[in-house]
């Protein structure tokens, strides 16, 4: 499975998430686990996602979605395209479902968490399409909401929340340093050490950590996570500064 987590800040989204991909229905699931997998997916210049379940069904809702935005998509139209583009993801994977495949098992979900700012919005939105699931599409606009999907049977959500309190109430905002300030930076290893957390705990989470961070007036940062940011991976792309039987599991 996955940890995904897209937070809004004062002036922009992070989105982060692990790297492990997982075969939880094979018959030997510690078989092909792999650690590399990138999971922060571009959109538009602005605009991120986290795809989150059966890759069958996240890889078509992902595309689907690229190709339906433009770069004046309202948050509210990302939103529905979003729903629209798992919920027919999940049904087209229904439909070519092996008979013995168990449509109830806890990885049986697919979700796309967005973030970015389009329309000089700041935004997060998320969808979650599965057996047994009945939950409309988020959409989120004010400082410090988030969403996190993965990890929920050990709490993950939880833990995230004590550390962003924590940061939020030590470190002030600084909209003049960037991409990179000292909350920014905070709140990469405060999802970082959730993942670490759960992978503990979980061994379907894990491996190479990836983000992206989106803000007002700063170059659009995509990176790999390290705790020495001298050795942190990250690409840079200065023409992206904002002006104005299920194969496998995530």
């Amino acid at each position: 499975m996955t940890i995904g987590i897209a937070l809004i800040v004062p002036d922009g989204v992070i989105l982060v998430a692990d790297g492990r991909r997982t075969h939880p229905q094979s018959p030997n699931p510690s078989e092909g686990v792999e650690d590399n997998t990138d999971k922060v997916v571009s959109l538009t210049d602005h605009v991120y996602a986290i795809p989150f379940g059966v890759v069958q069904a996240t890889d078509l809702a992902t595309m689907s979605l690229k190709a339906s935005l433009n770069h004046d998509s309202s948050p509210e139209h990302i939103r529905y395209e979003t729903d629209a583009s798992v919920k027919l993801s999940w049904n087209q994977l229904l439909g070519v479902l092996a008979s013995d495949v168990d449509v109830n098992h806890p990885s049986m979900r697919a979700a796309l968490i967005v973030g970015g700012i389009s329309r000089d919005e700041i935004f997060i939105s998320a969808s979650l399409h599965g057996s047994g699931v009945n939950q409309p599409p988020l959409l989120l606009k004010n400082n410090f909401q988030y969403i996190s999907l993965g990890g929920e049977q050990h709490r993950a959500d939880t833990h995230f929340a004590q550390q962003l309190k924590d940061i939020v109430r030590n470190h002030p905002w600084s909209y003049s340093e960037g991409p990179y300030n000292i909350c920014t930076k905070k709140i990469l290893q405060g999802v970082n050490n959730t993942i670490q957390h759960i992978a503990e705990l979980d061994p379907s989470i894990g491996g190479v950590v990836r983000y992206a961070i989106i803000r007002k007036g700063f170059p659009v940062i995509k990176g790999i996570y390290s705790s020495d940011y001298k050795e942190s991976i990250s690409q840079t792309d200065p023409t992206r500064r904002h002006r104005g039987r299920p194969d496998s599991s995530r």
